[in-house]
C-alpha cells in the first residue's frame, strides 16, 4: 500500500487538493445563500400576520433591558412597562400613531429623564436621599451619579450611543401617547373641585403613637386552644397580608453552601517576568505614556488582571468538567439530572472542587489559598433575604442569554420555579451559569435542600410568633379601649402626660417616655415618610374627617384643644394614635383655580386610572396582546432574558 502512495503521490496530491479546493469554493457560495438568521420570523401580529423578526424582537429586548436598568422608575412604576413583550408591542403602538422620532429626540430628553428618575428614586426613600445628598453635595451631583449609572446600563445592554438614544426617543413616544389618551377627557369644573379637596386638603398633626408591643409583657399567656385558633386563621396567608399584619405561610426557601473564588488573590500570586513587564510597557506607550519607573505598578496591575482572567477562565473549564464527568451517567430528564438514592455519598463536593482548583494552580506555578466554603444549611433561608448575604448575595448571574441576580437564579431552580434556560436543582453544584460580584470573585453554589412557598405542616414551625402575635392582639384591645380617656387626657395634661404613662425600659432602667412627633403633615392618600408609625388610612380617614368638620379659617390654640385632639386605633399596625391638629389646609372653590399644572394633570390620571383600572388598560400587555393579535410561532421563542418577567426574576 505504501509503494503505491509513493509511486502516486503526486497525483494523488494533484487530485486530492482539487477536490479540497472545490469542497471550499462550493461552501463558500453555499453559505452566501443560506438565509440571515435575524430574518427569522419568531411572532406574528396584526389581521395579516404580519412577521416579527429574530433582529427586530432581540433589538427590542437589548432597548428594554437598558432602559430597565437605566430608568427603573420612569419606566416601570410611571410607564408601568412590565415585561419586554410589553415593550415592544407599547414601541409599535406609539410609532404607527406618529409618536416616535429619531434618536435626536431621545438624546434631547436626557438630561430631562435623567432628572426626572433621580427626583423619583429620591422620593422612593427620603432618609436614604437624604443622607445620599449630604454626602455628594446636592441634587445635582446625585443626578450625575445616576448619569454614570445610566451610560453603565448602556454598556451592559451592548448598545452604542446611538442606539440607546433611539431607545429613549422610544420610551418619549410611548410616554406621549399614554398621555394624549389619558387627557383626551375633558376635565369639568364640578369634579375638579371634589378632586382637588380630596387630594390636597391635608392637616399638621402633633401624636404621640401607642404601639401594642408595650403592653404586650402585661398579656397573659394564650392558652393552647388560642394558638391553635390563631394558627389555624392565619397559617395560609402571607406575613403582613392579614388583619392585623398576621400571616404564618412560609416563604420559597432554601439551604446552600457555596464557594467563592477570589479574584484578588489570584492576581496577587501570579509571578511576572520582568522582561514580559518591560515588553507590554513599550509596546502600550498610548497606555503608559510615563517613564517605566513611574508607569510599572499600573503595567504589572494590567499584567495581573490579564493573567487573573486566564485563569479563571481555566477554572471555570475545569469545574464544569468535574461536574459534568460527575453527572454524566445519570438519568436525563429534560435539562435536569435524576439523582439516584446515594446520591449523596457519591455528589461533587464543593470542599473536594476548593482543592482542584488549588492543585490547578499549583501545576501553573502559583500558590494560592484553598477558596472559601460556606453554609447555611442548619436553618433555610427565605428566597427574599438570600440578597443580603454578603458577597454571594450582591452578585449576578449570566446563563447563555438570561441574566438576573443570584437569588433569581436560585429561585428559577428545578424544585422552585422551573425555568428554561437554567439547570439549576438541588443536589448538583451550579457550575453551567456564571455567577460574580462586582470584585470580579467567581462562586459556584449547591442548593442543599429548597422548599415551596405554604402553610407550615405544623404550629411549632411558627409557635413563637403566633404566641408572640396573640399578646400584641390583647395588649392592642387594652389599650383601645382606653381610646376616649386617651384623647381626654390630651386635652387635658397634654401629649407629654400620655407620652410618659406609656414610658418602656431605657438605658439602665430608666424610664423612657415614647417619642411625641410634632409637625406631621397627613392627606387623604398620604402620610408623612419620616414616622412610617403614621401609615395608616384608619388614621389619615380620621383625621381629615376632623378636618372637613373645622371652619377652614379655624385656628388651632389651646382655647380649642377640645375640638383638635383625639385618639384613633390603627388596626393595621395595632396602634393607638393620640394626635392634635396644629394646623390644617381646606381647598376652597377659589383657590382650585389657582392650581398649578401638575397638580390638574395629577387630578386627571387619577380620574383615569378609577375608570380605567389595570391591568385592563388600553396600553396594558394584555390588552395589546389582544388588539394585535400578537402571537409567538411554537418552539420558536428566543429565551427570555428578562429577569422580572420569568421566575428567574
Amino acid at each position: 500500500m505504501l509503494k503505491i502512495f509513493r509511486k502516486n503521490k503526486k497525483w494523488l496530491l494533484v487530485v486530492g487538493g482539487t477536490f479540497l479546493l472545490i469542497v471550499f469554493l462550493v461552501q463558500g457560495t453555499l453559505s452566501q445563500w443560506q438565509p440571515d438568521p435575524g430574518d427569522q420570523v419568531v411572532a406574528t401580529m396584526g389581521l395579516g400576520d404580519e412577521p416579527v423578526t429574530l433582529s427586530n424582537y432581540e433589538r427590542a429586548d437589548y432597548e428594554y433591558q437598558a432602559l430597565r436598568d437605566a430608568l427603573p422608575r420612569v419606566m416601570i412604576a410611571q410607564t408601568g412597562i412590565a415585561s419586554r413583550d410589553h415593550w415592544f408591542l407599547l414601541v409599535h403602538e406609539a410609532r404607527r400613531a406618529g409618536f416616535v422620532a429619531n434618536a435626536r429626540d431621545g438624546e434631547d430628553w436626557l438630561p430631562e429623564v435623567t432628572r426626572a428618575e433621580t427626583m423619583l428614586q429620591l422620593q422612593a426613600d427620603p432618609m436614604a436621599a437624604q443622607r445620599l445628598m449630604q454626602q455628594l453635595g446636592g441634587f445635582d451631583q446625585v443626578v450625575m451619579l445616576l448619569e454614570g449609572e445610566i451610560q453603565k446600563a448602556r454598556q451592559k445592554a451592548r448598545l452604542t450611543s446611538e442606539q440607546f438614544n433611539e431607545a429613549l426617543a422610544k420610551l418619549r413616544g410611548v410616554r406621549r401617547m399614554i398621555m394624549a389618551y389619558e387627557t383626551a377627557s375633558r376635565y369639568s369644573d364640578r369634579r375638579a373641585i371634589i378632586d382637588a379637596k380630596h387630594l390636597v386638603d391635608s392637616a399638621f398633626i402633633d401624636a404621640v403613637v401607642i404601639p401594642a408591643s408595650v403592653a404586650a409583657g402585661q398579656a397573659p399567656e394564650p392558652t393552647p386552644e388560642q394558638l391553635a385558633a390563631q394558627f389555624e386563621k392565619y397559617k395560609d396567608v402571607a406575613p403582613g397580608q392579614g388583619e392585623h399584619g398576621f400571616g404564618y405561610q412560609l416563604p420559597a426557601r432554601v439551604k446552600l453552601e457555596w464557594l467563592m473564588i477570589d479574584r484578588a488573590s489570584l492576581a496577587a500570586a501570579v509571578k511576572l517576568d520582568p522582561v514580559n513587564v518591560y515588553r507590554h510597557w513599550q509596546s502600550n506607550r498610548d497606555l503608559y505614556q510615563g517613564e517605566f519607573t513611574a508607569e510599572q505598578k499600573r503595567v504589572e496591575a494590567s499584567l495581573r488582571e490579564r493573567e487573573a482572567d486566564v485563569l479563571m477562565a481555566d477554572i471555570d473549564r475545569m469545574l464544569k468538567g468535574k461536574v459534568r464527568t460527575a453527572t454524566r451517567k445519570l438519568t436525563a430528564d429534560g435539562s435536569y439530572k435524576v439523582l439516584p438514592a446515594d446520591w449523596d455519598a457519591q455528589r461533587p463536593r464543593l470542599v473536594d472542587l476548593a482543592g482542584s482548583i488549588v492543585e490547578m494552580a499549583a501545576q501553573s506555578g502559583l500558590e494560592v489559598a484553598a477558596p472559601i466554603v460556606s453554609m447555611r444549611t442548619d436553618a433555610f433561608v427565605p428566597l427574599a433575604e438570600v440578597s443580603a448575604i454578603p458577597g454571594l448575595g450582591e452578585s449576578t448571574f449570566q446563563a447563555g442569554t438570561l441574566r438576573g441576580t443570584v437569588s433569581q437564579l436560585i429561585g428559577a431552580c428545578k424544585e422552585l420555579s422551573p425555568t428554561p434556560g437554567i439547570d439549576a436543582q438541588v443536589g448538583i453544584p451550579l457550575t453551567s451559569a456564571t455567577i460574580q460580584d462586582r470584585a470580579g470573585n467567581r462562586y459556584v453554589v449547591h442548593i442543599v435542600e429548597a422548599a415551596q412557598a405554604g402553610a407550615p405542616e405544623t404550629i411549632d414551625a411558627v409557635r413563637e410568633a403566633v404566641a408572640r402575635d396573640c399578646r400584641l392582639l390583647w395588649a392592642y384591645d387594652q389599650i383601645k379601649a382606653q381610646a376616649d380617656a386617651l384623647a381626654l387626657k390630651a386635652v387635658t395634661d397634654g401629649l407629654a402626660a400620655i407620652a410618659s404613662e406609656f414610658a418602656t425600659p431605657g438605658e439602665g432602667g430608666v424610664p423612657a417616655p415614647l417619642e411625641i412627633v410634632r409637625q406631621r403633615q397627613l392627606t387623604r392618600t398620604r402620610s408623612d415618610p419620616r414616622t412610617p408609625a403614621l401609615d395608616s388610612q384608619s388614621l389619615r380617614d380620621a383625621v381629615l374627617s376632623r378636618v372637613a368638620s373645622l371652619d377652614p379659617r379655624f385656628t388651632p390654640s389651646p382655647d380649642n384643644a377640645v375640638l383638635r385632639s383625639f385618639a384613633v386605633a390603627t388596626p393595621e399596625t395595632l396602634s393607638v394614635v393620640v394626635a392634635q391638629i396644629v394646623a390644617q389646609r381646606q381647598m376652597s372653590k377659589e383657590n382650585v383655580r389657582m392650581l398649578d399644572q401638575q397638580t390638574l394633570l395629577t387630578l386627571r390620571h387619577d380620574e383615569y386610572e378609577r375608570a380605567v383600572p389595570e391591568p385592563s388598560g388600553p396600553f396594558s400587555e394584555a390588552s395589546l396582546r389582544q388588539r394585535l393579535n400578537f402571537k409567538m410561532r411554537e418552539n420558536k421563542r428566543p429565551t427570555d432574558t428578562d429577569p422580572d418577567a420569568a421566575p428567574v426574576g
